[in-house]
Parts: C-alpha cells; sequence; structure tokens
C-alpha cells in the first residue's frame, strides 16, 4: 500500500458522531476533471514555462476542501495505482476506451505527490485494488465507527454509497445547481432519489442493466435507462428480477432477461459495477487515525511554503497558514 505516512504515528479520538468527519478524495478522477476543464483556455506555467495546471488546482481543492466549516477531522488523498485490477481480469475490455493519461499527469504527479506529504496529507492506494474500491472500505469502516464521510468525486458509481451519515461533493455542471461548498456541490440520498427516483443501492443494479460508457462496460442489450428504472421500481432489485423474469410485463425485457446471454449480462455487470466495502488486505486495515488532520511540522511548512515561491502560487502559503492555526500540532 502507499500511505505517505507522517514523521512519526498519530494518536487522537476515536471517530464519533460529533467529532469524526472524514473527507476522501478521488484524486485521479480530479485530476483528470481540473486538466480536461481549462479547455482552450491559457494554462498556468511559472516563469520557465513548467505547466503548472493540475497542481494548481488540487491544491486549490484541498484547501478549500480543509477550509470548510466545521473542519475535517480526518482526511486523505485515495489514488489509483497503474497495476490492472481484478475487474480487468474478469472482463478484458474493461476502461480499454480510455486513452493514457496525458503528458500534463506525468508531470504534475510527483509534484502533488511531494506536496502532500509536506502537508501530511496521507495518499492511499494499493496495486491491484481501485480507489473506489479502497473509498468504499474506508468509508464503510468510518460510519461503523460513528463518523460521518464526505466523498469528493465526479463519478457516478459512488451513488452507491450514499446513505445516512454519507454525502458527495461534485463538481457543478449545467445539470447541477450552484457549488456551495469549497466550489463543489453537496449530493446526499434525497438528491439522487429526487434525481433518479431510485434508492442509492439500487444504483449498482441499474448500472448492471443500462452499463456504464465511462468505464466501456455495454449492459443489458435492449435495456434502456427509462426501462431499468421501471424494471427496479416493479422488482426491487437485479436479484428479484432475474428470479421472476416470466413476470415481467413488457414481452422485449421479459424475452432479454430470461435468455441466458441477458441474465449472463446482468450479472457479470453486477459484479464490475459494485463497489468493494469490505476489503480484507493488511494494507486496507491500517488505523483510522492514520488520518486524522493535524498541522505539519515547521520544517515541513517552510518546505512547502518554498515550493510553492518555486511554482509562482502566491495565494496558497496564507491559505494554508490560517487553516494549520486551527489544527492540532504533529
Amino acid at each position: 500500500m502507499t500511505t505517505f505516512k507522517r514523521d512519526r504515528p498519530m494518536s487522537g479520538p476515536a471517530p464519533g458522531t460529533t467529532q469524526g468527519r472524514l473527507i476522501l478524495v478521488d484524486t485521479l478522477a480530479l485530476m483528470y476533471r481540473i486538466h480536461y476543464g481549462y479547455g482552450s483556455r491559457a494554462r498556468l506555467t511559472t516563469a520557465d514555462g513548467q505547466d503548472t495546471t493540475i497542481v494548481y488546482g488540487m491544491l486549490d481543492l484541498i484547501i478549500k476542501l480543509l477550509e470548510i466549516h466545521p473542519h475535517p477531522t480526518h482526511f486523505a488523498m485515495v489514488v489509483d495505482m497503474a497495476a490492472k485490477t481484478w475487474r480487468h481480469e474478469l472482463y478484458p475490455s474493461y476502461k480499454a476506451q480510455r486513452p493514457a493519461p496525458p503528458e500534463e499527469f506525468h508531470d504534475a504527479g510527483p509534484v502533488l505527490e511531494r506536496v502532500f506529504q509536506l502537508m501530511d496529507l496521507p495518499m492511499l492506494g494499493i496495486p491491484g485494488v481501485e480507489a473506489d474500491d479502497l473509498i468504499g472500505t474506508f468509508s464503510t469502516r468510518f460510519l461503523n465507527a460513528g463518523g460521518y464521510v464526505v466523498i469528493v468525486s465526479n463519478d457516478k458509481d459512488f451513488f452507491q454509497l450514499l446513505q445516512p451519515g454519507l454525502q458527495m461533493l461534485r463538481p457543478p455542471n449545467k445539470d447541477r445547481p450552484a457549488p456551495t461548498f469549497a466550489g463543489l456541490t453537496p449530493f446526499t440520498p434525497g438528491d439522487f432519489e429526487t434525481l433518479h427516483g431510485l434508492r442509492p443501492d439500487q444504483w449498482a443494479d441499474y448500472l448492471a442493466l443500462v452499463g456504464d460508457a465511462s468505464d466501456n462496460l455495454p449492459g443489458v442489450k435492449g435495456i434502456g435507462e427509462k426501462g431499468a428504472k421501471e424494471l427496479l421500481r416493479n422488482f426491487d432489485t437485479l436479484d428479484n428480477l432475474l428470479e421472476k423474469a416470466d413476470e415481467i410485463p413488457k414481452k422485449q425485457h421479459r424475452t432479454t432477461l430470461q435468455s441466458t446471454a441477458g441474465r449472463d449480462a446482468a450479472a457479470l455487470g453486477k459484479q464490475l459495477v459494485t463497489i468493494q466495502r469490505d476489503l480484507d488486505l493488511p494494507s486496507a486495515r491500517i488505523d483510522l487515525n492514520e488520518m486524522l488532520l493535524r498541522a505539519p511540522a515547521a520544517e515541513k511548512q517552510e518546505e512547502l511554503l518554498q515550493l510553492f515561491d518555486q511554482m509562482d502560487f502566491k495565494q496558497h502559503g496564507p491559505r494554508l497558514q490560517r487553516v494549520w492555526n486551527g489544527l492540532p500540532a504533529s
């Protein structure tokens, strides 16, 4: 596991309903959004031509999250590693349509890694394990310990995790209202139900039926978004739907889900889209207080401010100093 820990182990209160607030950041997804969000606008560069767009954008976002009141008590950057996962082994076409990361990612990655080390923000990643499954596992552990969780991502797969005590913060777009927290839009279980007419626990079943183009998953041929929602409202779960396929009113859907091909496609899709919440790996069983927020040591703060000067970042330092002043010291 890639866990960039502090200089010494942290101790602190166990997460609780009044004090445990964990923010989990889907790092790679947000880096992509920042990179491509600039479009044709001029990118940010240093005087010597170093592209700092992704680093600047990620820092700005992270500091805004740290500035939220009440402040988070726990925080982690969750990352995807380069290795293929069990999903690729099960379905070789999984995410096969995605292009290789742009050159700017290779330049920004090491810089961000060092920045987060100096900020004492752990980066959590396991080769062969998707960030989604790490987020699912750590959010479940934190909830079970009585804490509150916020997932920062634009990935719709996380809708299935929404529940009391867990919400998302999502980048705004034309379909979502203006941002209200850290330039992001809160998205709760109630928001999901209003938007989709389903419960969050039905989302994986829905994706299994309709597919997910972003992950190159085809779904069940002949079942679209409207049909999938109608089927789940009538039969509640995918398991129940397949068990009672002969009772499906619409002939096309009934024939499809009675067929071996249709049933296999639905079952495969459900496996692939379901986020794991109980990873049982030694590196996924770290103490939750490894994610406890603390102000970094003075020498780390100084090195970070020097790095900001090298990248011509003028605003991040003073903002971070204000955040650190409100945090326990390392």
